[in-house]
C-alpha cells in the first residue's frame, strides 16, 4: 500500500510538467551556464540587470560584449554586488568560495572597477549603476530586456557544472527572479563608480 502510494505520488509531477514549464515561462534549461549565448544576449539587449558575487570569469569572457553594451546609445546597466565592507558577508563568501577574506574583497573590488570603466566609456544616454548589498547571494541573476537567467550556486566548495534557467517575462520563474532583484535593488546602497 505504501509503495503504491509513493509510486503514484512520483508520477504526479511528470503528468503536470508541461503545464508547469509553460507557466514558469521557461524557455531553456541549460545543463551548464557556459552553454548560454551570453554575448548574443548582451549584444541585443538595451536593459541589463546583473546580480552575482563577482563573476570574474564571466566578466572576462564577455568583456567586449559588456563594453559594446555600455557604448550603445540608450542602454541601461544595473549591477548588484556584495558589500566588500561588510566583514560578516565577506567571511561567508570566503567560506563558500574557499578563499581568504582579502581575496574576496579583491575580487569584488575588481568587479567594481570593471563597471566603473564601463561607466566612464559609456555612450550617449547610456547609464551604468552599481549598488552593494549585505544579502548573501544564493543564486546569480542576469536580465536582458524581457528575458532573464537564474544560475544556481552549489552547496559544496568545489567547481562543478551548475544549471541555468532561461525564462521569459510573464512566467513564474521570471517573476520570482526579477522580484528578488527589485527588492535587493531597493534595499541596496549605491556605490559611486567615480571612486572605484
Amino acid at each position: 500500500m505504501f509503495s503504491k502510494g509513493r509510486r503514484r505520488q512520483s508520477r504526479l509531477p511528470v503528468v503536470n510538467l508541461p503545464a508547469g514549464i509553460k507557466d514558469a515561462g521557461l524557455t531553456r534549461l541549460a545543463a551548464h551556464y557556459a552553454e548560454i549565448d551570453w554575448n548574443g544576449l548582451l549584444n541585443q539587449a538595451t536593459h541589463v540587470d546583473l546580480f552575482f558575487a563577482y563573476a570574474s570569469q564571466w566578466r572576462t569572457n564577455h568583456n567586449e560584449a559588456l563594453r559594446s553594451l555600455a557604448k550603445r546609445e540608450g542602454t541601461h546597466l544595473r549591477v548588484i554586488l556584495p558589500d566588500r565592507e561588510n566583514e560578516a558577508q565577506v567571511a561567508q563568501l570566503a567560506a563558500r568560495f574557499s578563499a581568504s577574506p582579502a581575496e574576496i574583497v579583491q575580487r569584488i573590488s575588481d568587479a567594481e572597477r570593471t563597471f566603473a570603466g564601463l561607466s566612464r566609456d559609456s555612450g550617449p544616454r547610456a547609464t551604468v549603476e552599481l549598488r552593494c548589498t549585505s544579502a548573501f547571494p544564493v543564486f546569480t541573476y542576469y536580465r536582458f530586456d524581457h528575458r532573464c537567467i537564474g544560475v544556481l550556486y552549489t552547496q559544496v566548495n568545489k567547481r562543478m557544472r551548475v544549471p541555468a534557467f532561461e525564462c521569459e517575462r510573464g512566467g513564474t520563474l521570471h517573476t520570482f527572479f526579477s522580484d528578488q532583484f527589485s527588492v535587493l535593488w531597493a534595499l541596496s546602497s549605491a556605490r559611486s563608480l567615480d571612486q572605484a
